[in-house]
């Protein structure tokens, strides 16, 4: 299983939107679940590895992310460390986020995208 840990995409304001992806490396183009923690979370919490690896396992690319202001930075992804970037979170921020990851996931600049099938994306926030 591949897994491919804080690649840091573009940002918002200096802020940039940090993301991992989990996947089988056999060939094969998979379907893609793009999973955005809830509110306070980060891409790292708990056991979202568990479920990364676990949706990998089962056919899956599984990319999950930091949104740009959740408090967390590129160097300290499991740190809430940045008030100042969590004090000026909004949604317009994460949807402009998520649209990022989005956009990237399906991007020919996507160096992973040999691995997705870009016309089979699924979303799930937490």
């Amino acid at each position: 299983m591949r897994k491919i840990k804080n690649i840091v995409l573009g940002n918002h304001n200096n802020y940039p939107v940090t993301l991992d992806i989990f996947f089988k490396e056999d060939g094969v183009q998979k379907p893609v679940v793009i999973y955005a923690h809830g509110f306070n979370g980060f891409k790292d919490w708990g056991n979202f590895d568990l479920i990364a690896e676990e949706f990998a396992k089962r056919g899956f690319v599984f990319v999950k992310f930091n949104f740009s202001h959740n408090g967390t930075t590129p160097d300290q992804p499991e740190v809430f460390a940045d008030l100042e970037a969590f004090g000026n979170n909004n949604y317009s921020r994460e949807l402009k986020d998520l649209t990022d990851v989005i956009d990237w996931t399906c991007s020919k600049g996507n160096p992973y995208r040999q691995a997705m099938d870009s016309s089979r994306v699924l979303f799930n926030r937490a």
